[in-house]
């Protein structure tokens, strides 16, 4: 502990000195300048100056937020018995990282290593905020009282996503699960995710561990839990929003966590196939759902079904939009313009208004609508076109694939006598 002595007048000065020294050295003297700084400020001796700020302001030129920020970093992270220096544990941590971090509490900070990026400080800190809104709305929600409308809409809609999400799942997974389960959803994990449900010794799990995490730190933020990935010595740490202080795990236990995950997820005769990523997230068309909650399928039919109902035009302009979106290969555009013709023409022929529900089999065997045989293999190819472009991923290769089958549609209209 710091023992409290009457300065003098030389000391002050050489203070002051080395104050203006450090300034053109490392980051890492960001504690030295801030405890000689906090010196000065206690000693009241500013040489004419109101206060420490406006001394630090005239004789180096440091605004109040920079003299703050020193100061703050130096109390917060300097070593008890040594305050010129850093503490071991942020020894290799930079002035920008240290600054970030004045605002985490104490055992957050854990959470944080040398590797860690200013970004990743700045999520987890966004994590906090989302944090203080889910306890807040949770403290002031009256279960018996119904909210006006206009306070309903005023609603965070990013807390209400997050609470609702985190509580919607066909199989009863932990906050903590969900995170994992989410970020394994990313294909490039999924080596790393077979080794770690394989993995039988500790060579293989870093051998894992190397996959996931090459840099030493990564986050992954998903509902409720934020997850921080430190290298193989720190571990694991991970926080639930509506729990106080973060929670530890070596890299081991973690990947124990995965595998008893896994083990709810697939059946007993899926566990000794090879590639278990595939079972879980590509059979089910998971890993090209990113943003899909687990047990929550997307709507698709429902979607097709309102689309259906619009007229073509409509239609067309909504594929050209994407197309310039997704960066289509050319040509499809005016494929699908041509074959949005010929059902135009289609059904003026057959006497039906101008909308694509008139040329279903449905509205054939009511109208009993008598087509030739080129304009039902027209017609059953644009049904087919629509509902690939309907359900598929837009990959260049299945565009290519559409543009293939609409020059063959654009072939037969060229046929046949309308």
């Amino acid at each position: 502990m710091e023992e409290y002595h009457q300065i003098t007048l030389n000391e002050w000065q050489q203070w002051r000195e080395e104050i203006r020294q450090k300034l053109k050295e490392a980051a890492g003297n960001f504690v030295y300048i801030g405890y000689r700084l906090k010196q000065i400020r206690d000693s009241g001796m500013f040489d004419g100056a109101a206060d420490v700020f406006e001394f630090a302001q005239r004789e180096y030129g440091l605004s109040k937020s920079t003299v703050s920020r020193f100061i703050a970093v130096s109390e917060k992270f300097s070593d008890p018995e040594q305050p010129l220096l850093l503490r071991k544990e942020y020894e290799l941590m930079g002035s920008s990282k240290l600054s970030e971090m004045l605002t985490l509490p104490d055992n957050e900070c854990e959470m944080i290593s040398e590797q860690s990026t200013v970004k990743d400080i700045r999520s987890l800190k966004e994590f906090n905020r989302e944090a203080e809104n889910v306890i807040n709305t949770q403290e002031t929600a009256d279960p018996d009282t119904e909210k006006p409308q206009n306070e309903a809409e005023s609603t965070d809609q990013n807390t209400a996503e997050l609470v609702e999400n985190s509580e919607k799942s066909e199989i009863e997974m932990s906050h903590f699960e969900k995170c994992i389960y989410d970020f394994f959803r990313d294909k490039s994990l999924k080596d790393a995710f077979n080794l770690i449900c394989h993995s039988t010794d500790v060579d293989n799990a870093k051998k894992a561990y190397e996959l996931i995490n090459p840099s030493g730190a990564r986050t992954h933020k998903k509902g409720l839990c934020f997850i921080s990935m430190l290298n193989w010595d720190r571990g694991v740490r991970y926080k639930i929003m509506t729990e106080s202080a973060p929670h530890s795990l070596t890299w081991e236990e973690y990947f124990d966590v995965i595998g008893d995950m896994v083990g709810m997820l697939i059946n007993a005769e899926d566990i000794t196939k090879k590639d278990i990523w595939s079972v879980i997230y590509a059979e089910n068309g998971l890993n090209t759902q990113a943003e899909a909650e687990p047990g929550k399928p997307e709507r698709k039919e429902a979607k097709r079904t309102e689309e259906a109902a619009e007229p073509a035009e409509i239609r067309e302009e909504s594929v050209a939009t994407s197309q310039q979106d997704q960066d289509i290969p050319a040509g499809v555009e005016e494929a699908e313009e041509a074959s949005g013709a010929a059902v135009k023409e289609s059904a003026e022929v057959s006497g039906a208004a101008v909308k694509e529900e008139v040329i279903t089999p449905e509205y054939m065997e009511t109208e009993h609508v008598e087509l030739t045989s080129f304009q039902k293999q027209i017609i059953d190819k644009l049904q087919l076109i629509e509902n690939i472009i309907t359900g598929m991923e837009t990959t260049k290769e299945n565009w290519n694939r559409v543009n293939d089958m609409l020059r063959d549609t654009i072939t037969l209209i060229n046929k046949s006598t309308f």
